[in-house]
């Protein structure tokens, strides 16, 4: 996919002169000086002028960059950046839940949280209504359109609330020799399948538990919800916005009987966040998990896992005539309003956004760059274990609702955490966790 371009510009410039012949005198010359000569050595070349330093119109501009943990960056990262531009970064690291609230606190104090702060693909919405974001659309370029589609994932009425800086969605990573050990010949293509291998596995007992998703009052398990309606059973809202009660019953009975029937989920998934289930793969605790791409890359990290070599990349698990289902859960950078340094922030997120930042993440942290042409270049290359799976489930990505996302998006999560944590905890049927989701919408669509 790559191609490298050559080009050899040859010049060359003949000059040739000839003096004219000069016209008579019309009257005696004057005598000319005539100058001393003196002696000289031959004329050395001249020294090159030194370049001037790029010019840095934004030095000594500081800027407050506000990222959740996987945005971390080294000191020598960002002395590289300062080098650059000049711009002097401020990162604070901050839970993902917590970024949220201080966007909200500081919008409405009229003050901006920070410079340079994470726009979950959820909140656009939201963020848009509020008018507590700058539209960037004066800042894309059309190449950067044409180059990262998801751009369209943070666009609300026509304004461009972020820029993606990770292309995140779901796939699957599983433990080959469980799979091995438990004599399953076959990667589950079904949720079916993937519940049977699962018993398999804990009859074998090789794993107690061998499927891993999220159950707490946390956002991971509003998405995984979300993944497990669309691949499963379909669309988890009508055409007209209301619930479809009938996928989401589905879901939630299969919850039900994961957790409490047939027992294959930790039921310690109640309080964990996805970060920490994903570490029960690491450690050997887990067979499967739908999550972010990263988590392949954890799992085969030497400092991080006990599971090195043993695991696989699989496609998110279907139905009967769907082979697989997933949806986009992109992160953005956005500039609140309020901020008072806007260019400094517009060009930490262009770093970001560039084959230096991108690269910089992927490596550290094995987030999937936002620009197609780059992550097709990883792929290519060799960089992506298990590459080929990675951009087949791409193809497999739609939107979890047909009408775009809703700026009651938010609270719409937060009712699906609490039944959700609910049902698994065994203080509510999942009939009446559905009737509780479909009220609220219900409500949210009449506001």
């Amino acid at each position: 996919m790559k191609k490298l371009l050559f080009i050899l510009v040859i010049t060359t410039m003949l000059l040739a002169a000839c003096a004219p012949a000069q016209p008579e005198p019309t009257s005696a010359p004057v005598e000319a000086e005539v100058p001393e000569v003196v002696a000289t050595e031959a004329p050395q070349e001249e020294a090159p002028v030194a370049e001037e330093p790029a010019e840095k119109p934004l030095e000594g501009t500081e800027i407050v960059v506000m990222l959740p943990p996987w945005g971390e960056l080294s000191e020598e990262d960002l002395a590289a950046f300062e080098e650059e531009t000049g711009i002097v970064v401020d990162l604070q690291i901050v839970g993902w839940d917590e970024i949220h609230n201080k966007i909200a606190v500081a919008s409405a104090g009229n003050t901006a949280a920070a410079d340079v702060i994470e726009v979950d693909w959820s909140w656009v919405g939201e963020f848009n209504s509020a008018g507590w974001f700058t539209p960037l659309n004066d800042y894309i370029t059309e190449e950067m359109y044409a180059d990262i589609p998801l751009i369209k994932t943070f666009t609300a009425e026509g304004n461009v609330v972020g820029v993606p800086w990770i292309n995140d969605f779901r796939v699957g990573t599983y433990n080959k020799s469980h799979l091995e050990q438990a004599g399953v010949a076959e990667v589950p293509t079904t949720w079916d399948e993937l519940l049977e291998a699962s018993l398999k596995i804990k009859e074998a007992g090789i794993v107690e538990y061998p499927m891993g998703f999220p159950l707490s009052v946390t956002e991971a398990t509003t998405t995984h919800f979300i993944l497990m309606t669309l691949s499963r059973s379909g669309a988890l809202f009508n055409d007209d916005g209301t619930l479809n009660q009938e996928n989401a019953l589905s879901s939630l009975q299969f919850i039900n009987d994961c957790v409490n029937v047939h027992k294959v989920v930790n039921p310690n998934n109640m309080v964990m966040i996805d970060r920490e289930i994903a570490a029960d793969l690491a450690a050997g605790n887990l067979t499967f998990i739908f999550a972010y791409p990263g988590v392949y890359s954890m799992s085969n990290d030497e400092e991080q896992s006990q599971v090195v070599g043993q695991t696989a990349r699989m496609l998110i698990t279907g139905r009967e005539g769907v082979r697989s289902g997933s949806f986009g859960l992109p992160e953005g950078l956005g500039i609140p309003l309020y901020s008072e340094n806007k260019e400094a922030a517009w060009k930490f997120i262009e770093w970001v956004i560039s084959p230096e930042g991108a690269e910089i993440y992927f490596e550290t942290q094995g987030l999937v760059p936002p620009r197609t042409s780059i992550f097709s270049e990883y792929v290519d290359a060799g960089k992506v274990d298990g590459g080929d799976v990675m951009l087949e489930q791409v193809e497999y990505i739609q939107p979890f609702s047909p009408s775009g996302l809703p700026a009651w998006y938010p609270k719409f999560s937060l009712v699906v955490q609490e039944a959700v944590n609910k049902v698994a905890s065994g203080t509510m049927t999942p009939e009446a966790a559905v009737e509780s989701i479909a009220t609220a919408v219900d409500g949210f669509l009449a506001e």
